[in-house]
């Protein structure tokens, strides 16, 4: 008898832009109803403006998350947490909970959603998307909260400690964001990633900063492993562990340290498999 089929995860893109969401919110009047439960098909999805995780990025782990989810439906026979929706004009649209709704989608999910309104501006939402994207206990990556800090230098709407403060990168950083977009132009830097942007002539001595260049060190090392194992590690991350801890026993503990904010909620939910906690 062979493995049983993993169920086909129905993920949802849409081309909604904020500037489309902002000239409906500046011209049609709000939905008041509010209603402890949606149908699936009367929330929008808007990934461009809510969803601030880069397709790229830890896609096996997103991808396990979201099936996660469909055993826990199916293990509890009900809904899962409320996710969070932001009416524009007549339509509601989501904020926070995507791989929630990705899982509902792909059972094929026939009942109400259960949802909570986000009353704040549409700015306001998308800044709320960010902050629970930060502190969940799938948290967004490194490189994934400079591209959300890249992104609200160039809105020009927040003081550099806000954003240092939202993102949790450093106010160094959020400074250098906001010297290159002067000296990029604005269109200019609308265009391009921070991972690019860093790549740009535009920095002096004074603008060196630590934690860029070792992750620039880091994504080379990053291109380096791909480039000799392919795919393979994708397939199987116990690859990757285990060529490390053959490197040096002490790699693992590092890597749980350096990823503290992704690692303590599964210590907590799974103390079993953490058999020599790490004060972290």
């Amino acid at each position: 008898m062979g493995k049983p089929k993993h169920t086909k995860l129905a993920v949802i893109s849409t081309s909604t832009t904020y500037a489309e969401l902002e000239a409906i919110e500046q011209s049609e009047p709000r939905n008041e109803r509010r209603t402890p439960t949606l149908p699936l098909s009367a929330i929008q999805v808007a990934d461009q403006v809510f969803q601030w995780r880069s397709s790229g990025q830890d896609l096996m782990v997103r991808e396990e998350h979201a099936r996660e989810l469909i055993r826990t439906v199916r293990a509890v026979g009900g809904a899962l947490a409320p996710v969070l929706v932001v009416p524009i004009g007549e339509k509601f649209y989501l904020v926070d909970g995507h791989h929630r709704i990705i899982a509902y989608r792909s059972m094929e999910w026939i009942r109400s959603v259960p949802v909570e309104y986000f009353e704040g501006s549409l700015y306001e939402a998308k800044l709320e998307a960010l902050n629970r994207n930060v502190k969940s206990q799938l948290p967004l990556s490194t490189s994934e909260k400079s591209e959300a800090a890249w992104e609200l230098v160039r809105d020009n709407k927040l003081a550099v400690r806000v954003i240092s403060k939202q993102t949790s990168i450093s106010e160094r950083t959020v400074k250098s964001m906001r010297k290159a977009v002067k000296t990029l132009g604005a269109e200019a830097a609308s265009e391009i990633t921070w991972a690019e942007a860093r790549r740009r002539d535009w920095k002096s001595d004074e603008d060196y900063d630590p934690d860029a260049a070792k992750r620039e060190k880091a994504e080379r090392v990053a291109a380096a492993i791909l480039r000799n194992t392919g795919v393979s590690i994708r397939r199987d991350p116990r690859i990757l562990a285990d060529a490390l801890e053959i490197i040096d026993s002490n790699i693992p503990n590092w890597m749980i340290l350096n990823w503290s904010d992704r690692v303590k909620p599964l210590m907590d939910k799974y103390p079993d498999d953490f058999p020599e906690p790490l004060d972290i």
